[in-house]
């Protein structure tokens, strides 16, 4: 009979097993309804202007953008130096082989090569900047020359 399964006596009726209880009926709570009045609506003034100053002039995020690139600007030739080492760093090894006679050169001539012609432009023209802070158009159009030249060049060197 040891095989016979042994079950505990019940709890008497004050055990910590309650009957359940019905859920207590809280009084309703009264929600007033505070209105404020609306200011009125002002009708938009849409002011669009066909001044070139005033569609260059940057705002917003472009505007915190150019007013953080203080180092670039303020000493454009020692950045331009530092590219220009940089630039070589990058582009001797696809250089040297292309000398040596393999037809290519690795990924880091045509950075190198971009990076070179960039350095030129700041060591040569500097970086002038607007009174609105961005450099001018004849100036970008030099430097987007100037890439687009390194990246035909790094083109080659492959």
């Amino acid at each position: 009979m040891a095989d016979e399964p042994v079950f505990p006596k019940p709890r008497p009726k004050g055990s910590a097993y309650r009957e359940p209880q019905p859920v207590p009926v809280l009084p309703e709570q009264t929600r007033k309804l505070v209105q404020r009045p609306e200011p009125p609506i002002e009708p938009r003034r849409v002011e669009i202007s066909t001044e070139a100053r005033a569609l260059l002039t940057p705002v917003g995020d472009e505007q915190a953008y150019w007013a953080k690139q203080q180092f670039a600007a303020r000493h454009p030739r020692i950045t331009g130096a530092v590219l220009l080492v940089v630039s070589v760093f990058l582009a001797f090894p696809a250089v040297a082989m292309r000398l040596e006679g393999h037809r290519y050169g690795g990924r880091s001539g045509g950075f190198g090569a971009i990076f070179f012609m960039a350095s030129l432009w700041l060591l040569g023209a500097g970086m002038p900047l607007e009174t609105n802070g961005r450099p001018p158009s004849w100036w970008a159009a030099g430097m987007t020359t100037c890439t687009v030249v390194g990246a035909v060049v790094g083109i080659f060197l492959f």
